[in-house]
């Protein structure tokens, strides 16, 4: 007898509820952040700084495809290539993309500089030093 097992990561209940509340605002005319939704739904005000944590998690990810499916996307995707004039359905397509993580990865270049600068001060910005030292010495001695 042979037995198969099919594996599902099930998102947790936040997960599921994130999901569900990501999707009806990219159905919706009001538009929330992902951290607006995570805070809604229970998750610490940390995570919902970073809401990386949530949408890139496994769990997250299944329980949005249940909800949001890739075929359903491309099939938007499509019609939205003849029509132009559809901003708020480009927004919608776009933000799916982004929270399925269909972008590819931003390149950046990370550079250190370091500069060794000698700074020549005139006399009169040091005589200004000087003076400014000796006000505020004075004004310490005053106070004790």
């Amino acid at each position: 007898m042979e037995i198969n097992f099919i594996t599902s990561i099930m998102g947790t209940i936040k997960q599921k509820k994130a999901a569900e509340e990501i999707a009806k605002s990219m159905k919706g005319k009001e538009s929330k952040t992902a951290g607006e939704i995570l805070e809604k739904v229970g998750y610490s005000e940390a995570i919902a700084k970073n809401p990386k944590m949530v949408l890139e998690s496994e769990g997250f990810l299944e329980e949005f495809e249940k909800l949001i499916p890739n075929s359903k996307l491309t099939l938007k995707h499509n019609q939205l290539l003849e029509d132009e004039k559809s901003e708020i359905q480009i927004k919608a397509l776009d933000m799916a993309y982004k929270v399925k993580g269909n972008y590819a990865p931003e390149k950046s270049i990370s550079a250190n500089l370091n500069l060794d600068v000698e700074v020549k001060q005139s006399q009169e910005s040091k005589d200004l030093v000087d003076e400014y030292e000796e006000k505020v010495k004075n004004m310490l001695k005053e106070k004790k």
